[in-house]
């Protein structure tokens, strides 16, 4: 994997902060609550808008469990990660916009895509973060290369 623009970044921090939204994003989905999709689509915005390294539970976890119990840094792309939670953000709102415009008990379906596409990228696949490389010449899956 091509790193465009590294940033170093606590491996338990950035497993803390994937599995942590996947959860929200879950619980969101299993609870019915606006509230927690809001807190995820806020969550996704602040991390695209200060990056990885500075993203909200990355910063937390960090700053204390990480002091007691630290952890190895792993090297992330920046860009890449920035375009993965701008992703996430626009999933959390388009979920947000869809369960206010149409208030069916099926719209929460929607939800259920989201929290199922964040488990697969809180389990390391990020889909977004490889789109990402992909699309800015990175490596990439054989079929969507340019020819």
């Amino acid at each position: 994997m091509q790193i465009q623009e590294p940033v170093a970044v606590s491996k338990a921090a950035f497993i803390f902060c994937r599995w942590t939204m996947a959860l929200v994003v879950w619980a969101s989905w299993w609870f019915h609550s606006l509230a927690l999709l809001i807190f995820a689509a806020l969550v996704f915005t602040a991390s695209a808008i200060l990056n990885v390294n500075r993203a909200p539970l990355v910063w937390i976890y960090t700053a204390t469990i990480n002091r007691l119990l630290p952890s190895p840094e792993v090297l992330l792309d920046a860009k890449g990660m920035r375009f993965a939670h701008q992703t996430g953000a626009v999933f959390a709102l388009a979920c947000i916009l869809l369960v206010l415009c149409i208030p069916l008990p099926t719209t929460w379906n929607f939800v259920l895509v989201f929290a199922v596409l964040k488990t697969i990228s809180a389990v390391g696949f990020c889909p977004a973060s490889k789109m990402y490389q992909c699309m800015t010449g990175g490596q990439c899956c054989s079929f969507l290369k340019k020819t």
